[in-house]
């Protein structure tokens, strides 16, 4: 007998186990029956983000840093995986989701979870078993094994898909679905290292134990993260299913009889066609917000590349002159056969008319433009801002990323400044000024020919010794006073027995 789709509060939980790790395993199939972790970055005291049920039945945990899961099996194969790999495998997932679901949500905690409406769906798919099986084929075409459980809230469904591995599951009612719920282990939840030791130690081993807690006294005693997590299972955070918008992609396609090498001539024939498809976006309230360029060449060779205006527009003049920028840096051995052209569509919102309008010297909008126009011309990496991360070193403290656009400055909240804040410029790489192991503080000596003046007095040192896990390191950091009045930031390197000029204080 068909069993029908449950009532309009139902949804549905589907879950990829170990998601980052498939990604890894399908890339690398011969270390299916090792033990693999995932580290956040390529270091020993990196944290191990996923672990397989291999490297799991070593004891080897999420939580753990690399060095321990050495100690622990030598032989555990180690690797990482970038957060926009993760976003661009899961936003394709979610494409193909939405023959299935017209609301689909994926959890941004963790990743290879998703959440999907089940309501108004029978007359598509009268046999709700039959809905679940065709959604683990899809996903087993591209090589991804996934449990479904159907159910009436969020962490209910999320948590018995934990524990159903594989298998699909359909509740048949909201006391059924706490009744199962309150007996899974918390074991199967991907809780942190810490938090899991503590309940094991508390003697928590159900969900049911741990709901059954007083709510006064989480917070205090295990923290903010066990907190929230009691909320969420008490159904306290539960909410409507937040689907991701639906990406709209228009393209148009150019043919030519003769393989085109002119970039005038390509141009000019490219107005056409981008013409028709900012008219299709003015008639849908849309606006452009970056142009997808594919090149098939005469010799069969293909090129996607992509042109980005400052701010999603309409301006066709603005886009044909960022495509030729961008058009003259590229190079190519034989004519183009055939142009696409293809947009990612954005909604078009009127700007605000305030009442008082604020004047600035400042021309954003302005700037946004050449940066576009810099992008344009020598690519996404040519504009990049530097982002503070965790290091050991000073110049592994930070990171270059990609600058979308430019921000107002923002202004202190101290209401007064008595005096101007300091910048220390780091180069690129520390430069190598000299030898002199016996200088003291009392002698005056030239640290290298392209500082004005001699040094005349040092501030340190600041000792910064580590990297036993790939090169040992002791430096010792001290400012610098030059007789002209310029503050160097400089270290004597013990290994090497050198001195070098790392930055300036301004």
């Amino acid at each position: 007998m068909k069993k029908p789709l449950p009532h309009p509060q139902s949804r549905a939980c589907i879950e990829i186990p170990y998601f980052p790790l498939q990604l890894i395993l399908h890339k690398k199939p011969l270390w299916k029956k090792s033990p693999v972790i995932i580290l956040r970055h390529d270091k020993p005291s990196s944290p191990i983000l996923w672990a397989n049920r291999e490297a799991q039945k070593r004891q080897i945990k999420p939580g753990m840093t690399y060095s321990t899961a050495l100690s622990i099996d030598h032989k555990v194969h180690a690797t990482t995986v970038s957060l926009d790999e993760i976003n661009t495998y899961i936003h394709k997932i979610v494409e193909l989701l939405r023959k299935y679901s017209d609301r689909i949500e994926p959890n941004i905690e963790t990743p290879g979870v998703f959440w999907l409406a089940t309501a108004g769906l029978g007359a598509l798919h009268p046999c709700l078993k039959t809905w679940c099986n065709d959604i683990i084929t899809s996903l087993r075409e591209r090589d991804l094994e996934a449990n479904i459980a159907v159910g009436f809230t969020r962490f209910a469904t999320y948590a018995i898909t934990q524990a159903l591995r594989p298998g699909i599951l359909l509740l048949e009612n909201p006391k059924q679905e706490q009744a199962l719920l309150r007996r899974i282990s918390v074991e199967h939840l991907q809780l942190s290292f810490r938090l899991t030791q503590t309940l094991r130690r508390l003697g928590i081993r159900t969900i049911g134990h741990f709901l059954d807690l007083p709510s006064d006294e989480i917070r205090p005693r295990l923290g903010a993260d066990a907190f929230k997590l009691y909320r969420w299972a008490k159904g306290e955070l539960d909410a409507p299913i937040q689907s991701l918008p639906e990406v709209i992609t228009v393209s148009r396609t150019i043919d030519f009889d003769f393989p085109e090498t002119s970039l005038q001539r390509l141009i000019f024939l490219m107005k056409k066609p981008l013409y028709e498809l900012l008219k299709t976006l003015e008639s849908e309230y849309q606006k452009l917000e970056s142009l997808k360029i594919s090149i098939v060449f005469e010799s069969k060779e293909t090129l996607e590349t992509k042109v980005c205006p400052a701010e999603p527009t309409l301006d066709e003049n603005q886009i044909i002159e960022l495509v030729r920028l961008h058009f003259d840096t590229l190079q190519y051995s034989s004519g183009i056969h055939k142009v696409t052209l293809s947009v990612e569509l954005q909604p078009s919102i009127p700007e605000q008319l305030n009442l008082f309008s604020q004047h600035t010297q400042r021309d954003l909008k302005a700037g946004n433009r050449a940066l576009a126009r810099i992008r344009a011309e020598w690519g996404e990496e040519a504009v990049v801002k530097a982002v503070l991360r965790e290091g050991h070193l000073p110049e592994a403290q930070f990171k270059w990323e990609p600058l979308k656009e430019l921000q107002a400055p923002h202004i202190s909240e101290t209401s007064e400044i008595i005096q101007p804040p300091l910048m220390r410029r780091l180069f690129l790489k520390p430069q190598c000024i000299g030898d002199r192991v016996h200088a003291t503080r009392d002698d005056n000596w030239l640290l290298h020919r392209n500082v004005n003046g001699v040094i005349i007095r040092l501030d340190g040192p600041y000792i910064l010794k580590g990297g036993w896990w790939l090169k040992p390191i002791h430096r010792e950091y001290n400012f610098a006073t030059t007789q002209t009045g310029r503050l160097l930031w400089v270290y004597y390197d013990r290994k090497r027995r050198q001195w070098f000029l790392h930055g300036e204080v301004e």
